[in-house]
């Protein structure tokens, strides 16, 4: 099962913190790492990806993604994938992957928070709107997969499991 983490405060995240998140996400993921970080309006923004590829394999599909103005982190997985796929090529959406989390981005891009309605699985993701400057975290309806956050001081830290939010912070 891959990990997430992330960030989002209005201090920079120092090198030595994203590296010890990632140090306790490493049981989660050993397939690749993936950070982003983004500075605006005086708020830092950083999303922590470890994986395990188990649906598509390539490296195509390592973490975060991002397309346009959005950006997200994903663990879990979308049973009907493969059909909201088709009805997003059906609208036009070309896909780099074959893998699930970049349907659910381009299901985002595409249909907004109305997403959430069509996704059936276990899954947790924070996707940040950098044109509407939100973030939304998500987890399925039955918290199958876990999604811990931390608010205090100006900070909101989340992560697949408690650890990392002790690293971050």
């Amino acid at each position: 099962m891959c990990g997430i983490a992330g960030y989002y405060g209005n201090e920079p995240l120092e090198a030595e913190r994203v590296k010890r998140a990632f140090e306790s996400m490493s049981n989660r993921g050993p397939d690749a790492e993936g950070h982003f970080h983004e500075e605006k309006n005086g708020k830092h923004v950083h999303l922590l990806h470890s994986r395990l590829s188990i649906i598509d394999l390539d490296e195509r599909s390592n973490q975060p993604w991002c397309a346009g103005n959005h950006v997200t982190v994903f663990n879990g997985e979308i049973y009907n994938f493969r059909r909201l796929r088709e009805a997003l090529v059906q609208q036009g959406v070309g896909f780099r992957t074959d893998g699930d989390g970049e349907v659910l981005l381009q299901g985002y891009i595409t249909w907004g928070e109305a997403v959430l309605d069509k996704l059936e699985g276990m899954y947790t993701f924070v996707l940040v709107d950098r044109a509407r400057n939100v973030a939304i975290a998500v987890r399925d309806p039955l918290g199958i997969k876990p999604l811990y956050m931390l608010r205090r001081n100006g900070l909101t830290a989340f992560a697949s499991e408690a650890r990392p939010l002790h690293r971050l912070q």
